[in-house]
């Protein structure tokens, strides 16, 4: 059986779908949802000439929104993933959903996102921290879309990066593979490749 842990926003959850119609209420139209290569760069608001003084009046009215974490979009492949979980708890293996979102209500609404997506009893930890988490929790296999997220776990934990044109070219990066993270396009490809 396996401990598995796994960030939500660019795993699961759209991130920048929530994020744009902040900044276009603010007069910041440029960025296109529906272009599939969007985002190609991880500090993209700010890549797209958002000063600074802006995404951080848009990440204030997140951290005190009590829905910003829970209306946020699934990715097309959370009712299979979800699915892949669920089938993963009930034979055993233990999963912890590790995110970093900030303000007071984010792991209740974290909590609600899941159940709303099929997975009814989930353990929600927000931390900074992940390789601290993992550690911790003695996790076999951690999922993450930040490259920096996957740096610093113990030898022992797999590591695994869905890709998305924002992370895309870490895996071109000779030091960056050192750290052994597999690219997947999804939850389900982690489980099978562990298999849990």
């Amino acid at each position: 059986l396996m401990i598995i842990g796994i960030d939500m926003d660019g795993v699961l959850a759209n991130f920048q779908a929530g994020f744009v119609p902040l900044l276009a209420k603010r007069g910041y139209t440029q960025f296109d949802l529906k272009d599939p290569n969007f985002p190609s760069v991880w500090e993209w608001p700010t890549a797209g000439g958002v000063p600074a003084s802006v995404v951080n009046e848009c990440w204030n009215e997140v951290k005190q929104d009590e829905n910003f974490w829970y209306n946020l979009p699934p990715y097309p492949n959370v009712p299979a993933d979800v699915d892949a979980l669920v089938q993963a708890r009930i034979r055993g293996n233990d999963i912890y959903f590790i995110t970093n979102r900030p303000g007071k209500t984010s792991k209740i609404q974290t909590e609600g996102w899941l159940k709303l997506y099929g997975y009814l009893d989930p353990t929600v930890l927000v931390s900074a921290d992940k390789a601290g988490c993992t550690k911790a929790l003695k996790i076999d296999a951690y999922v993450d879309d930040k490259p920096g997220n996957l740096e610093g776990h113990g030898e022992s934990v797999g590591l695994f990066m869905p890709l998305q044109p924002y992370n895309k070219y870490y895996m071109d990066d000779p030091t960056f593979q050192t750290n052994k993270v597999t690219a997947v396009l999804n939850v389900r490809e982690v489980l099978k490749a562990i298999g849990a």
